[in-house]
């Protein structure tokens, strides 16, 4: 599984937000079910936004927030709702972060 993360973010770094998004995938494919994917699908999720598939990544960090409460998850998602007009939910999501963890809550929604 490691192999899989370090080429994603090999690919990342070049640039290949497509290449590192089809990496991760097969990453979750493989990984399905028998451990915590949380890392595959932020990575995931940053891969899907560089492309611009906004919706996309909103997914992957409600997947995340499925498998445990995770204040980074949690301010990265409510930074994508707010930026596309849902703020709030985004407000809420803010909230969640800060009570779980002060020192990563502050967001980008105004």
């Amino acid at each position: 599984m490691d192999a899989y993360i370090s080429l994603g973010d090999i690919l990342t770094l070049k640039g290949d937000n497509q290449g590192a998004a089809k990496v991760y995938e097969a990453a979750l494919s493989i990984n399905s079910g028998t451990s915590d994917t949380s890392l595959i699908r932020y990575n995931l999720a940053r891969a899907y936004q560089s492309m611009g598939k906004i919706d996309a990544a909103i997914g992957e960090y409600r997947m995340i927030l499925q498998e445990r409460p995770d204040p980074v998850a949690y301010r990265c998602l409510a930074d994508l709702l707010c930026h596309s007009g849902n703020r709030t939910e985004a407000k809420a999501l803010y909230r969640k972060a800060l009570k779980l963890d002060p020192l990563t809550a502050g967001g980008t929604c105004k």
